[in-house]
């Protein structure tokens, strides 16, 4: 996989002030990866912004089902831990409407 450089101001200045590690090291794997699932397959997504301990993704409803198991993956896997990471995803047209997706 290729990494790109990000084109816009919020990825390149991602920096989480009080996020734990992991989340941070998620985010440094999946912009990259966005960046190149736009690219290279054409999949319309782009990394919005992170709250707390949430990351927040715009994707074309067609693609969730392809990025969401790569995302969730990534979150899960993105630094070793001693206890299981439990990630939920959750769709919607915005906050409100979030549903959970079952992978």
């Amino acid at each position: 996989m290729k990494t790109n450089e990000c084109d816009c101001n919020n990825c390149e200045n991602y920096e989480p002030k009080q996020a734990e590690p992991k989340y941070k090291e998620a985010m440094r794997l999946l912009v990259p990866m966005t960046h190149y699932w736009r690219e290279e397959s054409g999949i319309r997504i782009r990394a919005i912004l992170q709250v707390h301990d949430e990351l927040i993704f715009e994707v074309e409803d067609e693609w969730i089902s392809v990025v969401a198991p790569l995302i969730h993956d990534t979150m899960v896997h993105a630094v070793e831990l001693d206890v299981p990471v439990k990630v939920d995803c959750e769709v919607g047209a915005n906050w409100k409407d979030l549903k959970e997706y079952t992978l």
